[in-house]
């Protein structure tokens, strides 16, 4: 998705269905009607849609020549399985010299795990995350969105292949690109494993729920604010404004934390949220409140920046998506096309890569290519 709104001519390749025409066992969840396929169909916008049964060997003569013209490939089979359909990725190196080839998987191409199943809860409990991210109870709290996917796998594969890309610019060759959802997360709590080694000071911890004054609390009416007081300027600040100037000088007298968190609780208790934000979040303080989701869809300072964007979905209905990010002022990322349903430029595609129709025709009937991936007006 991120390279598509980058510019980038993106092929997905989609599972072949069967001659049968029955949906193939993943169908619910990321076929045309389904979750993944329609509302989240955001993650395939600006990407066209080419349906393959890399098991066929004409599918693989297909591939072949999509590779012929591609500046990246990227597979997120487990290790192995690229191989076995014929698009093993140190051949491919050897075939076509300037190719970045991205492998994304759980727990990367090499080691114990790498034969794994798993999913986000799976990498980001084996990572450490789930351990360092423990609620008030003592449980594991799981995070309102997909680290591993996002941010360890998605985001890693895209610094990946943009520096595999710049150093091609130099070198005239491309490279593989390992990218382990799991190591990716270990990755984010480098400066927590840091400390845990002994390489950093105890600081670490105080951006934990440690300390009193970098924490969540309750307020009256059931809402919650968040207080970031760090910098000593701001927390002396939000000491003042709530009453209790004594506390400056203790904001590092650890002994004192269990104490004043349990002051806090019952200071922030006291009020409703809005009381609290007319107070402290008109000063530099550190604190804000903890938004719902559609308060934060509501957002003006979000709202202010286009953040949000309406995108035209299925010729009709229209889908709200976050902006394609980060913001570039001289070529900006945009969203070119929303997300198509499975196999849907198969013919296309085929039409560009020099198949006529009668070669497009063989390729169906001999279920090379998916069913139902015949595109009116094909060239």
């Amino acid at each position: 998705m991120i390279l598509g709104d980058m510019g980038a001519d993106v092929i997905t390749v989609d599972q072949a269905r069967p001659t049968s025409g029955a949906a193939d066992a993943a169908q619910p969840m990321t076929g045309p009607g389904s979750v993944l396929g329609t509302r989240g169909g955001y993650m395939r916008r600006n990407a066209r849609r080419v349906a393959l049964d890399l098991k066929h060997p004409d599918a693989r003569q297909v591939a072949h020549r999509i590779l012929e013209r591609a500046d990246v490939m990227v597979e997120s089979f487990r290790p192995g399985v690229a191989a076995r359909l014929g698009l093993d990725p140190n051949e491919l190196r050897d075939q076509y010299p300037r190719l970045v080839i991205c492998s994304i998987s759980g727990y990367g191409q090499d080691g114990p795990y790498r034969d794994r199943a798993g999913h986000d809860l799976n990498y980001i409990a084996l990572s450490g995350l789930l351990d360092a991210n423990r609620g008030n109870d003592g449980m594991p709290s799981v995070p309102g969105t997909v680290l591993a996917d996002l941010a360890g796998g998605g985001m890693q594969a895209v610094v990946g292949i943009l520096a595999a890309l710049v150093a091609r610019e130099r070198t005239g060759e491309g490279q593989l690109v390992d990218v382990a959802l799991h190591e990716g997360v270990v990755g984010l709590l480098a400066p927590l494993i840091a400390w845990i080694s002994g390489a950093t000071e105890r600081s670490w911890t105080l951006l934990t729920r440690e300390a009193p004054w970098y924490n969540v609390y309750e307020t009256s009416d059931g809402r919650h604010v968040a207080v970031a007081a760090v910098e000593p300027r701001f927390y002396a600040t939000f000491c003042e404004l709530v009453g209790h100037p004594e506390w400056v000088d203790t904001q590092l007298d650890t002994a004192t934390w269990p104490a004043m968190r349990e002051t806090m609780k019952a200071l922030f208790s006291s009020r409703p949220l809005a009381e609290w934000r007319a107070l402290l979040e008109a000063h530099d303080t550190c604190v804000s409140a903890v938004p719902t989701m559609q308060e934060v869809l509501d957002d003006e300072h979000l709202r202010a920046r286009g953040t949000f964007v309406d995108v035209l979905v299925d010729g009709a209905q229209t889908m709200l998506q976050v902006r394609p990010l980060p913001r570039l002022s001289e070529t900006p990322l945009e969203i070119r096309r929303a997300g198509v349903a499975y196999g849907h430029d198969t013919d296309v595609i085929l039409a560009e890569l020099g198949y006529d129709d009668d070669a497009r025709r063989r390729l169906r009937a001999g279920g090379a290519v998916g069913e139902g991936a015949v595109v009116a007006g094909a060239p």
